[in-house]
Parts: structure tokens; C-alpha cells; sequence
């Protein structure tokens, strides 16, 4: 193995990428959320939070100044213009953070790091990492998932079509998890998986 594989963790919305970042991060993999970056660089003094509040206007935050995603996150799929410009404003900042975050993470010596990043073909940083791993489900599966989060027909079909379908990240990744069982179905593929990876990424 090498002495520090890492690996981009992507995969398809509601296909359960938190959930095998959390399985491996009890395996001892050091593990960072991009979607957890965004939130803090649009935070109050973040490093995207004036650019996106000037771009999106007083009507996306909060009485406290805060960011409210759930109406930015509406406006956004709803727009491929809007949806692009937020990612121009935030995704550099985020980059440069899980970047970071993969060199202090080396210095001080983890073996294996992985990164969630949900857009990482779609940003085009795949090369950045060792190998990637795609989270995968159904489209129907998906649906199904984003629904019972309390999301409309119409607000399901945007966050789809907002991302490029699973099946092309299937084809591109080096490692496929199909997650349409249990937790426990899920546990144990993931853990199949890494078991590969590091016999392989040495």
C-alpha cells in the first residue's frame, strides 16, 4: 500500500456518498466532505460568502445573515445560469481547501484519505487522486431517496438532470458501490471495496 493512497469519492445524488465516507472513516480513513466545505466558505466570513450574497441579492439569507440553502438551492437547479455562476463562486474556494486539507493530512502522516466530492467529474479533478470511487443507485432508487427527503416531482428531475448521469460516472470510476440494500449490504461492500484498494493503489 502506498503511504498515502488517496481517494475522490463521488457518485450520483442520494446514492449514499456521506454514507460510505462515514463506514470508512471507522475504518480509520481520514475523510472530508466538499459539500461541508461549501457550507463553510459561504458561511459569514467565508471566503464565498460576499460574492454569492452579492450575486444572489438579500433575498437568500437568513434574519441572521446566514445563507438559507433552501432557497438558494431551489433557484439554483432551477437555473443552469445561476447553478454555474455558484459554482464559479464557491468551487475554487473549496478546491483549494480539500487540497490543503490532502497536504497537512500527508505531513502528518495518513495512510489513507479520501475526499466526497459529488461534482468531481464535473469539475475535472479527477486526476488529482490516486483512484475514485463512485457511489451508484438507480435512477429510480434516487427518486425515490430525494422524495422522502420531501422534494417535489419537478425538484427531483433538476437535481438529476443538474449532475451527469451515474452510469457515466460508472464507467469512468475505478471502483463502483451500488447502494440499493441496507446499511449493513452497504458495510459490507464498501469494506470489499476498500479491501481492493489497497491492494491495488500501492
Amino acid at each position: 500500500m502506498s503511504d498515502s493512497v488517496t481517494v475522490g469519492i463521488t457518485g450520483g445524488i442520494a446514492c449514499g456518498k456521506s454514507a460510505v465516507g462515514r463506514i470508512l472513516a471507522g475504518k480509520g480513513v481520514a475523510i472530508l466532505d466538499a459539500d461541508q466545505v461549501a457550507h463553510e466558505v459561504m458561511a459569514p466570513g467565508g471566503p464565498a460568502y460576499e460574492d454569492v450574497r452579492n450575486y444572489f441579492g438579500e433575498t437568500i439569507l437568513n434574519a441572521d445573515g446566514t445563507i438559507d440553502r433552501k432557497i438558494l438551492g431551489p433557484r439554483v437547479f432551477a437555473s443552469a445560469e445561476d447553478r454555474e455562476a455558484l459554482n464559479r463562486l464557491v468551487h475554487p474556494h473549496v478546491r483549494q481547501v480539500w487540497r490543503s486539507w490532502l497536504n497537512v493530512t500527508e505531513d502528518g502522516g495518513k495512510p489513507a484519505r479520501g475526499v466526497i466530492i459529488p461534482l468531481l467529474y464535473e469539475v475535472g479533478v479527477e486526476k488529482d487522486f490516486d483512484c475514485v470511487l463512485c457511489v451508484a443507485s438507480s435512477e429510480q432508487v434516487m427518486w425515490q431517496r430525494l422524495q422522502e427527503r420531501g422534494l417535489s416531482h419537478e425538484e427531483c428531475r433538476q437535481r438529476l438532470a443538474a449532475q451527469w448521469p451515474v452510469a457515466e460516472k460508472m464507467k469512468w470510476a475505478d471502483y463502483v458501490i451500488v447502494n440499493e440494500g441496507t446499511i449493513s449490504e452497504l458495510t459490507r461492500q464498501t469494506e470489499s471495496v476498500w479491501q481492493t484498494i489497497l491492494e491495488k493503489e500501492k
